[in-house]
């Protein structure tokens, strides 16, 4: 049965912030497609989950610039889905 009172999904809010960036030749693929990745998501998660990434990647570079692994640095591989 289809469902024919279903509203469609919002087109995502792009802010001129992020519409620079996705158009800057300077930034990174990675950045971009990050970006438009997140805004498939709700906007708070994704928001959370860039903060915590930024502090875990500002961490590792961090510890690389203290010296490497000997300090705390550990190359994780694998998956991560369990």
């Amino acid at each position: 049965m289809k469902r024919t009172n279903r509203q469609q999904p919002e087109t995502p809010m792009m802010t001129e912030d992020m519409t620079r960036a996705l158009n800057d030749p300077s930034a990174s693929y990675w950045l971009k497609q990050t970006m438009l990745d997140a805004m498939k998501r709700d906007p708070v998660d994704s928001a959370k989950d860039a903060e915590v990434l930024a502090a875990l990647l500002r961490g590792r570079a961090e510890a690389m610039l203290r010296g490497g692994r000997g300090n705390g640095l550990y190359i994780v591989t694998g998956d991560f889905t369990e």
